[in-house]
């Protein structure tokens, strides 16, 4: 049997700097405001600024949600057994801004946070 120790602390990237940690309070997740990261177009790794974007509403118009829609309508009901809670966070949505072409892009982060402060290393 195998047990695995979970650490929540700073994290370490290729430079050596810490990339982002959690607060002594354990409610605000620190980010750096600048970060090196590879860049679609200049297509190498340059320095980028980091934003937090803010998530925009589904779409309707997508397949799973027209077939939702399709399927709840009338008088069936619901399809599947209804959700059992919300998760008590959700993932961040990070825009990465480049400083040599100055063109963003964004990217679903890997991890969870309820608020974000970024911050200048």
């Amino acid at each position: 049997m195998r047990l695995f120790i979970i650490v929540r602390g700073p994290l370490i990237n290729f430079t050596g700097q810490m990339t982002y940690f959690y607060s002594q309070k354990g409610d605000y997740m620190k980010i750096p405001k600048e970060r090196k990261t590879y860049c679609p177009n200049c297509k190498k790794h340059t320095i980028h600024t980091v934003l937090e974007s803010k998530r925009r509403k589904a779409s309707e118009l997508k397949w799973g949600q027209r077939q939702f829609r399709r399927v709840t309508s009338g008088y069936r009901g619901y399809p599947r057994p209804l959700p059992s809670g919300n998760k008590p966070t959700k993932k961040l949505d990070l825009r990465y801004k480049c400083k040599e072409c100055n063109k963003s892009h964004i990217k679903r982060s890997t991890f969870r946070a309820g608020k974000v402060e970024f911050i200048q290393q």
